[in-house]
C-alpha cells in the first residue's frame, strides 16, 4: 500500500479511537461512587495499588540506573577497540545533521526521459 492511502486512514482510526475514548471517560466519570461501605473498600484499593506503582517504580528507576551504568562502563573500557571508538566519535552531532537533511527521492525512469547508466569499460 502506498503512503498516501493508508496515511488518512490511520488518521481516521486515531480520531475514532479519541473519541471513543472521550464518550467511555465521560460515562465513567458521570458514574456514581456507590454507598460508604463501597467507597471505603474503593478507598483501601486504590491505596494499596498506588503504593504497589510506587514501588515499582522506585524499583524501574534503579534498575534503569544499573543498566545505564552497566551499559556506559561497557563502551567507557572498551573505547580503545577500533569498532567502538569509530562508531561513537562525532555520533552526538551526526544525529541532528541526519535528521535535518531532506530524504533522497529515488529517480525513475520514463520513456521520454530514460535512466542514464554510465558505461563500463
Amino acid at each position: 500500500m502506498q503512503v498516501e492511502s493508508v496515511l488518512p486512514l490511520v488518521i481516521g482510526i486515531s480520531l475514532l479511537s479519541l473519541a471513543v475514548a472521550l464518550f467511555l471517560a465521560r460515562q465513567v466519570l458521570a458514574a456514581d461512587t456507590g454507598k460508604p461501605e463501597m467507597r471505603e473498600i474503593s478507598d483501601a484499593i486504590r491505596e494499596g495499588a498506588e503504593a504497589f506503582l510506587s514501588r515499582q517504580y522506585r524499583t524501574i528507576a534503579g534498575l534503569s540506573l544499573v543498566a545505564a551504568a552497566a551499559i556506559f562502563g561497557f563502551y567507557y573500557v572498551n573505547r580503545e577497540v577500533k569498532n567502538i571508538a569509530e562508531m561513537g566519535a562525532g555520533t552526538f552531532w551526526r544525529l541532528p545533521k541526519r535528521a535535518l537533511e531532506p530524504a533522497s527521492v529515488p529517480v525513475r525512469a520514463t520513456p521520454s526521459h530514460p535512466r542514464r547508466v554510465p558505461k563500463r569499460g
